[in-house]
């Protein structure tokens, strides 16, 4: 069987009753979530504040995103996801962003209903993700040149996900220097591999998230490590724009 993966931003037209009430933003459903026969029903309301309550067959969870004023022209929305099909649940994904199709600044909530209680089991803010159906969760944030992608899976145990944790994260961009600048040997030593000239190519291998450097290819092959710093002031790199 040929592997699906379910993006988010798919799927809010599922739901119904969506409009913009003295400020506050509403969105209902139907669905079963627990995988008992019966749908339940579901409704989001989100004020201007941008706290939240989401009701599902009478159970309430509150919760918070940024104030609506914050996004260009909020909306909320709720969707059905299915993060494991080994298990009989399906889960409820909620979300406020700037538009419909906006994943950049997409504020994201999944939820997990068992007929008698509502568990939030991920919470991502300014990161969109990619489901498999088989545990695994993708996620990915616009790091302002490049797109940061995490990897999570599905306990079942512990009813969550966790982080699986990466040596380096890929970065694949590449760039041009504008002021020479130098890349080390070590992420924290002052050992110097080379000095990148003005006007020449270099390719951004991997971010390390510890110590917030970037492994570079120069244009003669040479590699090392630059700091963020130099990278945003003496390159030309893509941007969001």
């Amino acid at each position: 069987m040929r592997k699906t993966a379910v993006f988010i931003a798919a799927a809010w037209v599922l739901f119904h009753g969506f409009g913009l009430l003295a400020g506050e933003l509403e969105r209902t459903g139907k669905a079963d979530l627990n995988g008992d026969g019966k749908s339940e029903n579901m409704r989001l309301k989100v004020e201007p504040s941008g706290k939240y309550v989401l009701t599902v067959g009478g159970v309430a969870m509150e919760g918070a995103f940024p104030p609506l004023s914050s996004f260009d022209e909020p909306t909320a929305g709720i969707s059905v996801v299915d993060v494991d099909r080994q298990d009989k649940y399906k889960e409820l994904q909620i979300r406020v962003s700037s538009s419909a199709d906006s994943m950049l600044d997409a504020r994201t909530v999944l939820y997990r209903y068992d007929g008698g209680s509502l568990r939030e089991v991920l919470r991502l803010d300014g990161r969109y993700l990619e489901l498999f159906g088989n545990g695994i969760v993708h996620v990915t944030r616009w790091r302002g040149f490049w797109m940061e992608r995490e990897k999570y899976v599905w306990d079942r145990s512990a009813q969550k996900f966790r982080e699986v944790p990466q040596a380096f994260y890929y970065v694949g961009v590449e760039g041009r220097v504008v002021k020479s600048f130098p890349i080390f040997r070590a992420l924290s030593g002052s050992q110097v591999v080379a000095q990148l000239r003005p006007k020449s190519a270099f390719l951004i291998l991997v971010w390390d998230r510890k110590s917030n450097r970037y492994l570079v290819r120069s244009e003669s092959g040479l590699v090392g490590w630059a700091r963020p710093e130099a990278l945003e002031s003496k390159t030309s790199l893509p941007s969001a724009g």
